[in-house]
């Protein structure tokens, strides 16, 4: 919600999860540096998210096996 009070940015729901090369690096590297309850949370609340998504564009868009051309 903090991130709504920027002019420039609007965040009204959940995109594709956490982003970038970096970010999800950086977090788990972080986890492993003790106990860090929230930051696993985080990392599985994301890999269960984004599995989420994938079932559900599966649903959305049906795969094609053969196409006849």
């Amino acid at each position: 919600e903090s991130a709504n009070t920027k002019w420039n940015v609007e965040l009204l729901e959940a995109r594709d999860g956490i982003k970038g090369e970096c970010l999800p690096k950086d977090i788990r590297y972080l986890a492993t540096l003790g106990e860090a309850p929230l930051l696993q949370g985080a990392i599985e609340t994301d890999k269960k998210y984004k599995q989420h998504l994938a079932a559900s564009r599966e649903k959305i868009i049906p795969k094609f096996s053969h196409r006849s051309r």
